[in-house]
């Protein structure tokens, strides 16, 4: 090993000097040293390489290449969701050596900071230029520390030092375009915040390198390259008759991206030729580009983007706002730099949001900040971090309940809610840019009184202000969700109140709410919103004459739909084809496509409003760490699937009475996954006939036989219901012994008679909860025919006319009013006619 470092360490610095590029990339580089001396005839071989004498043939030296080189990769067709005529077809990369999964190279994306490989016929390698060493190291810290720092607009190009004349004499290299007015250049290696974390991105690049590639993703804004700062170079002969230029002691001093083209060329020196302009697949190429209108408006990711922004005064304005905010909650107070002696200050960053209506209106410009709460360190500066949030499936039930009890349903934003708790540790923080205060890394710093926005314990610390103060003004914490507060007299429940982080909602008398929420009021400012309409990004209409309630995504249908480049896309009506693929396949371009994006946000809706597209998305879910381009399109179906059916919504009746049915309808898909053979169980639980909670989940064992399966499925319908019936309870909601459907006869005789049997006696005991709680008389077990059997769409993907059959019984109904609604109002009104003519003729 100490004879092989003696060969390698020597290249290796070789390679980073004269490539001037940043020693994160060590260990990128050392592969690509082994890989060279591989094909490299040796002594010790007898002038053979090491790969002849190996495979017993002569290595192809074609497709060798200068590491660290810029290149331009292509993009497949297939990692853009559309693609226009004029899109550009290649993306700007760095070369980092050669892929051990294909036949070609790897490469890092200059906008995001993670690894690519491509096969190298669909790679163009410039091989005379390389990107600023601060440019490419800044690139990584970002993306290892999620978007923490800002990167410039362009991406600064420089050429490669590779002739013996242009190592002897500096001052005649490559002419380049200056720009003519500088920009503040990339923190450099002196930086105190980037030092800290150096090290580890180093390691990290270095173990990157040892095995699998790995792909992380900046939440930082893609830099744009400039088109000018490419430029080729001459043959060696010709260098001395160039214009002179600066020193190339260090490359990135001197490079300063441009804002703008220079008006003119500077003027040439005695001697001095004209330089050579860029070749036009250089000069014609474009990354990208940002089309600002008054309907998308473009939300900035730094300070710096905020300031240069057209809508400057509305940012500065929320801005303002938010740190009057900070300073009348004495969020901190300003203390000398040396009081922190060795504790880290902590940085901090603007977040900019939009805020819209369900229409998608523009109600208020808003910023927010937030420090970097992942510079702290568990033990040191925070403990407890976890706070509960109520379930999607609690606020469903408990509008129900307070429709059944015809109550006003008041929604209410606490506005800078983390504000309100003290913390127990002491924390520093940099004052924030735009501060009058001062500037970050100046004398004087922030000591936290109380808590902010980024701090990991900030949601603890406002969880727990806020159910203090509840619990003082006489409401109780449900155990069944702690979300969900009540007012209780005697036995009754008298008002419910629901918590989401700083979302809350009143229902109760008129009366009763508004002394409640002015008691809220006066401890912690609150927004009154009115009737809720719009909550957790879900579209909630009340319609008390008819007495229903409608949940509907399609704002977020809409975002999605747009973001993935979907919106003017061809839809279908069912999300999975019968014949989808179930094998996990290894990718070999994994980390390319934004499927984990796509799934996530597939996830919300299943959780909001949409449980027909739950076995689907809990498919595509299965795939996250191995997923191709084949269930990128599968993800794509779901959301055409969503386009065309962007108008559906989740519909529940409020049926009049006190008392309430509990119904959960269960079924399992026997050894479905070709992977491991496991089955997958799916539930739909319903109070009055609607739709609460739902899920599809696979089973954590192989069940020997279908019945054995169904029978799993069951225990996890009955777990749901026993949540629910502890939630009623806690509601004294009166609710009739719970009903457990399926549709398979010896699952539900074998809950129902409890004497061993030879071919189900092997099962656990935690699955046999379903039939105890028939014995005890807790729960009542009915057959349902398998065609009616609605789980089965929580399962299995389903042909058109089944799906629409269940999706109906979930009461996921076309809006009224829209073209949808028209065009599946016809399509079932064809179905039921041919259905009868086929009877008919029968």
């Amino acid at each position: 090993m100490e004879r092989a470092n003696g060969i390698i360490l020597p290249r290796l610095r070789a390679v980073l000097h004269a490539t001037h590029q940043t020693n994160l990339l060590w260990g990128e580089a050392a592969l690509h040293i082994v890989d060279t001396l591989n094909v490299l005839p040796t002594e010790a071989l007898r002038g053979k390489s090491p790969h002849e004498a190996l495979y017993g043939t002569e290595p192809s030296l074609r497709e060798m290449r200068t590491w660290g080189c810029v290149v331009h990769a292509h993009i497949p067709a297939e990692k853009t969701s559309t693609r226009d005529k004029l899109d550009p077809r290649a993306e700007l990369a760095l070369l980092l050596g050669y892929s051990s999964n294909t036949k070609g190279y790897k490469l890092l994306n200059l906008k995001t900071g993670g690894v690519l490989q491509r096969r190298s016929g669909n790679v163009f390698c410039h091989e005379r230029f390389t990107v600023a060493q601060a440019y490419v190291r800044q690139l990584l810290l970002n993306a290892y520390k999620h978007g923490a720092y800002e990167l410039p607009a362009d991406i600064p190009i420089v050429p490669i030092v590779t002739s013996l004349e242009e190592r002897l004499f500096p001052e005649a290299g490559v002419s380049r375009r200056l720009p003519e007015q500088p920009v503040p250049a990339l923190p450099t290696g002196n930086d105190p915040e980037l030092v800290a974390v150096d090290e580890q991105v180093g390691e990290q690049v270095g173990e990157r390198a040892k095995g699998q590639v790995q792909t992380t993703t900046a939440q930082s804004p893609a830099p744009v390259p400039s088109r000018e700062m490419v430029e080729t170079a001459e043959r060696p002969a010709q260098a001395s008759r160039r214009s002179q230029r600066a020193g190339r002691d260090d490359p990135d001093d001197d490079y300063e991206p441009p804002k703008k083209m220079p008006a003119a060329m500077p003027p040439r020196e005695a001697g001095a030729r004209r330089a050579r302009k860029p070749p036009a697949h250089l000069r014609e190429y474009v990354v990208g580009s940002v089309i600002n209108s008054t309907a998308d408006i473009p939300v900035p990711s730094t300070y710096r983007q905020a300031k240069q922004s057209d809508h400057w005064p509305e940012w500065k304005a929320a801005m303002e706002e938010e740190l009057a905010s900070l300073r009348e909650h004495g969020t901190w107070k300003l203390v000398a730099r040396v009081k922190a002696k060795r504790q880290r200050v902590i940085t901090n960053k603007w977040v900019y949001t939009i805020k819209r209506d369900a229409q998608g209106r523009i109600r208020r410009f808003k910023a927010r900040l937030v420090i970097h709460g992942f510079r702290q360190q568990e033990g040191v500066d925070y403990a407890e971090t976890y706070a509960p949030v109520i379930r999607f499936e609690t606020i469903r039930a408990a509008i129900l309940y307070a429709l059944k009890r015809g109550w006003n349903i008041r929604q209410y934003d606490v506005m800078t809610a983390f504000l309100y708790g003290l913390l127990e540790e002491l924390i520093f923080m940099e004052i924030p840019s735009g501060s009058d205060e001062g500037s970050p890394g100046g004398d004087l710093i922030c000591q936290l009184i109380k808590s902010l926005y980024g701090l990991k314990q900030a949601p603890a610390v406002w969880n727990k202000t806020l159910r203090t103060f509840l619990v003082s003004l006489g409401l109780t914490r449900f155990d069944s969700d702690y979300g969900l507060y009540a007012m209780y007299e005697g036995d009754e429940v008298q008002m419910l109140l629901t918590v989401y982080v700083d979302d809350l909602l009143l229902m109760g008398p008129p009366a009763l709410c508004d002394k409640v929420a002015a008691q809220l009021d006066a401890k912690f400012t609150m927004t009154s919103m009115g009737e809720v309409k719009y909550l957790l990004g879900i579209e909630i209409t009340i319609d008390r004459e008819h007495n229903q309630v409608v949940y509907s995504q399609r704002t977020h249908i809409d975002k999605l739909l747009k973001k993935f480049g979907l919106a003017n896309s061809y839809g279908c009506w069912t999300p999975q084809a019968t014949n989808e693929s179930r094998a996990k396949e290894k990718s070999s371009e994994p980390g390319d496509l934004p499927y984990r994006e796509l799934v996530g946000g597939l996830q919300y809706l299943v959780s909001g409003s949409r449980p027909d597209i739950a076995h689907a998305v809990r498919h595509l879910g299965k795939f996250l760490s191995c997923y191709t381009a084949a269930h990128y399109r599968e993800g794509q179906r779901v959301l055409r699937y969503l386009l065309q059916t962007r108008d559906f919504a989740l519909r529940m009746d409020v049926i009049p009475g006190n008392n309430v049915s509990i119904t959960v309808f269960t079924d399992s898909d026997y050894a479905n996954d070709p992977d491991d053979s496991k089955s997958v169980s799916g539930y739909i639980t319903f109070l009055d006939g609607n739709v609460i909670s739902y899920g599809s989940r696979k089973q954590g064992i192989n069940a020997q036989s279908s019945t054995e399966a169904e029978y799993i499925a069951m225990n996890e319908g009955v777990k749901d219901i026993l949540w629910i019936v502890g939630l009623c309870a806690e509601l004294r909601w009166p609710a009739s012994t719970p009903m457990l459907r399926g549709d398979n006869q010896a699952a539900l005789y074998l809950a129902e008679k409890p004497g061993k049997h030879s071919n189900t006696k092997h099962i656990n005991n935690k699955y046999h909860l379903v039939r105890h709680l028939v014995e005890d008389g807790k729960l009542r077990t009915l057959h349902v025919p398998t065609n009616d059997n609605t789980a089965d769409i929580m399962t299995k993907p389903l042909a058109r006319d089944k799906y629409s059959q269940f999706r109906s019984h979930l009461k996921v109904l076309p809006i009224a009013g829209t073209t949808t609604a028209a065009a599946d109002a016809l399509h079932a009104a064809t179905t039921k006619r041919n259905t009868g003519k086929r009877r008919t003729a029968g």
